[in-house]
This record gives structure tokens, C-alpha cells and sequence, in this order.
């Protein structure tokens, strides 16, 4: 099994999507993770770092206004 997990830097989504990606991992699969910001937190769980390259760059610490969110 191979899978891609596309998340987005949004608060919270990555930790659940870790623990699946191990459990991909321990059944034999191979996993890929990859939004920019989460590069580092990825590659500390031991995952190949694919970034998505399509879409718009966002980083969720950037100051904005409520309704460019």
C-alpha cells in the first residue's frame, strides 16, 4: 500500500495524520507527507518530505485580516 497524506498547515491536522502514517508504515506501506511549513515536523517523524507543488503558498502565522483568511 502507498499513500499520500495532503494536509495543510492549518492547526491540528498533522498529528492525527502522523499516526496514521505510522500505522501505514508498520503494515508494510510507505507513506509521503508535504505542505512546506510542516517540512521539519514530518522529517522528525521519519518521512520522506514531498512538497505539494500546485496551489497557493500558505503559511498560517502570517498576519492577515479576518476576511483574507
Amino acid at each position: 500500500m502507498r499513500a499520500l497524506f495532503v494536509t495543510v498547515d492549518g492547526g491540528g491536522n498533522l498529528p492525527p495524520q502522523l499516526g496514521i502514517a505510522h500505522e501505514v508504515v508498520r503494515r508494510g506501506g510507505t507513506a509521503r507527507l508535504g505542505h512546506e511549513p510542516q517540512r521539519h515536523a514530518v522529517e522528525a517523524a521519519g518521512f520522506p518530505f514531498t512538497p505539494v507543488r500546485d496551489g497557493i503558498a500558505y503559511d498560517a502565522a502570517a498576519p492577515r485580516s479576518t476576511l483574507a483568511r
